[in-house]
């Protein structure tokens, strides 16, 4: 060992505890090797405080050496003068204390090049990613795939995907849109890189269906190793690519496919990013909303993204809910998500999508804030506010892309196959009198959809300790 740190905790006693995490993982404290604690608490008064370790979870896979007899998890109690030895890169957790708890703790290290194949092992620095945007006249994007390859520390890595949907006969608006900041000339040692539709905004059918443009006809061509999701007005901080790598790996060192995900905070425009941004978890909000516009009753669930308090900064937490407007997994994720075009839906693509991945994937929340999201619509149509009032414009033949997806509908054409597609949805989560088998997916994210009931367990996305959450 070559050196040690140590700490002196007290718990209250009013229910106090520390959550499940590690001492050391691939993206923090890398050279801890053994975590000490030395109890100092009368037995007779000890309330909780239990100390739970997973002896077979850690964070490190080259360093899982352990004994097949070992059991999965364990309690200790943290009894006077009883000295606790463990690796550091095993998961534990204080279970809540109702008595004043008292420990010290030890860290002792070893070098760090000890765990160059550790680092090595997770390939931050490998691997190219795609990044699906769908841009509806949106002058931000071109800002956004400005943040995008400024703030990566490997740009040269990324495939930028993009379905631009606007105005093509209006000067004024494709100047707005690329005549900000020239991407393909600023970064034209990666233009290759990036793969775009343009299409009539007459011809445009929703953010589903563009996201199923994408991937349909620029992922493949892409053949990337990761696929990053996001909407077309977000910034990002620095090194987001190494950043999201390493996290994932962290993610799949406790389930095999994951998916990072989340709704980001809020950034202002032009560039004011929070200084003190906190991360956010996804949730579902306690009522469903209904929108009758169309005729039809349409009760959909929301989400919403919640505070997290007091998490430990090397640890990812697990999820329940996907966000469509930003995930990061692996490329295959991204072949599993709109197989189908999803003309005019919005609420329920990402309910939706979440069933149809659930059993394969894992969703986490990162540990670290990656990027930004504009959430103000002040600056741009949305495609709701024109649907109503679509213009008919002559159509721009696109390289490869099957020219049935440039067809413009009517008001009443739209407003039918938006109708089909809302039913068909409510009929796959099982809110029809055509019922369908939905109970391990009701059971997975705590949603009843036919009684339109969600449990604590979806309003806190899966978090037990509901007052890590606001």
């Amino acid at each position: 060992m070559t050196h040690d740190s140590i700490q002196v905790a007290v718990y209250p006693g009013n229910g106090a505890r520390y959550v499940k995490h590690a001492d050391a993982s691939p993206l923090q404290s890398t050279d801890r090797r053994l975590t000490a604690l030395l109890y100092f608490n009368d037995p007779n008064e000890l309330k909780g405080g239990q100390l739970k370790i997973y002896p077979k979870e850690r964070t490190m896979a080259t360093r899982n050496i352990h004994q097949q007899d070992e059991p999965v998890e364990q309690e200790i109690d943290p009894i006077w003068d009883r000295l606790l030895v463990f690796p550091s890169e095993c998961y534990h957790e204080v279970l809540p204390s109702f008595s004043t708890r008292y420990a010290v703790t030890l860290w002792m290290y070893g070098p760090k090049d000890v765990h160059a194949p550790i680092l090595k092992s997770l390939q931050v620095n490998q691997g190219t990613i795609f990044v699906s945007i769908c841009a509806y006249r949106d002058s931000e994007c071109q800002y956004t795939i400005q943040s995008l390859f400024k703030q990566a520390k490997y740009p040269e890595r990324l495939r930028i995907g993009i379905c631009w949907q606007y105005d093509m006969e209006d000067s004024l608006e494709k100047h707005s849109l690329f005549g900000g900041f020239d991407y393909k000339n600023e970064y034209k040692q990666f233009a290759e890189n990036i793969y775009e539709i343009h299409m009539p905004r007459g011809a445009a059918k929703g953010p589903a269906f563009a996201r199923h443009l994408i991937n349909k006809y620029l992922l493949p061509r892409a053949n990337a190793d990761f696929y990053m999701q996001i909407d077309s007005h977000m910034r990002f901080e620095n090194h987001w690519d190494v950043d999201l790598v390493s996290m994932l790996h962290q993610c799949e060192t406790q389930k095999q496919k994951c998916v990072l995900t989340t709704y980001p905070v809020g950034y202002d425009l032009p560039n004011t990013i929070p200084q003190s941004a906190q991360l956010t978890h996804l949730c579902a909000k306690q009522e469903f909303v209904r929108d009758n516009e169309d005729g039809v009753s349409y009760d959909m669930v929301r989400l919403c993204g919640k505070v997290l308090l007091n998490k430990g900064p090397q640890d990812v937490i697990p999820g329940i809910f996907w966000s469509a407007n930003f995930s990061f997994a692996r490329a295959s994720f991204g072949k599993m998500l709109y197989t189908e075009p999803m003309e005019y839906v919005f609420f329920g693509e990402e309910i939706i999508m979440l069933k149809r991945v659930y059993q394969e994937y894992s969703m986490f929340t990162s540990n670290k804030v990656i990027c930004y999201h504009l959430w103000s619509r002040d600056h741009r149509p949305t495609f709701w506010e024109n649907f109503k009032e679509t213009k008919l414009t002559t159509v721009v033949e696109q390289v490869d892309i099957d020219s049935t997806y440039l067809v413009q509908h009517d008001t009443e054409t739209m407003t039918k196959i938006r109708v089909e597609n809302r039913q068909s949805i409510m009929k796959e989560l099982g809110m029809t009198e055509e019922k369908q088998d939905v109970e391990s997916f009701s059971e997975y994210c705590g949603i009843d959809f036919a009684n339109k009931s969600v449990s604590n367990k979806a309003l806190f996305g899966g978090i037990e300790e509901t007052d890590q959450l606001i």
